[in-house]
């Protein structure tokens, strides 16, 4: 059936929004512990400051040197869902996360742990590199490494998010073009 060209040009405006939200955006990856890259500074501090074990050193906060939009913080938490403890750190640029990360130090045990414990989370890996996997949804990417020296292992999961990362150019310092 052929629509008088009118008709289209009528009802077209009202069919783009429906067809616009039939698509939505790919929802970011699950958080780890209760954080995700991309978090607010605000949110991190809250949630930090909660899982701080008593006694230990207060969550720490260092700036960039050329601009307070870009800092750096972080904390020993202790997980009260399995008591697990993680040095906590952030990497923020104005205000968010671009990058979350997770580090922890033991037996082979943890590794194999946390790799078992990533891989029902977020599914099968991608191998990337030696002693590294890394799943990805989208501008945002998680990353397990570890390391080993003896019988010693440490571990470090890191949550990013590109697009709070590419950010960081609007803080970098100009500097003038180099005169002849």
């Amino acid at each position: 059936m052929r629509f008088p060209a009118f008709v289209l040009l009528v009802a077209a405006p009202a069919l783009l929004p429906a067809q616009a939200q039939s698509h939505p955006a790919p929802a970011p990856l699950l958080p780890y512990r209760g954080f995700h890259a991309g978090i607010s500074l605000a949110d991190f501090t809250a949630r930090a400051r909660a899982l701080t074990r008593a006694g230990s050193t207060p969550l720490l906060c260092n700036t960039s040197t050329h601009t307070a939009e870009v800092m750096e913080c972080g904390v020993i938490i202790r997980d009260p869902d399995d008591g697990a403890e993680f040095y906590l750190s952030g990497h923020f640029i104005g205000g968010r996360a671009d990058v979350v990360s997770f580090g922890d130090s033991g037996t082979t045990d943890l590794v194999v742990r946390t790799q078992r414990e990533l891989r029902a989370r977020y599914g099968r890996p991608r191998p990337v590199g030696t002693a590294a996997w890394g799943w990805g949804q989208g501008p945002q990417f998680v990353r397990l490494t570890w390391r080993a020296r003896a019988a010693r292992r440490w571990i470090f999961i890191q949550l990013t998010d590109m697009d709070v990362m590419r950010n960081i150019g609007h803080y970098l310092p100009r500097h003038a073009a180099p005169t002849r």
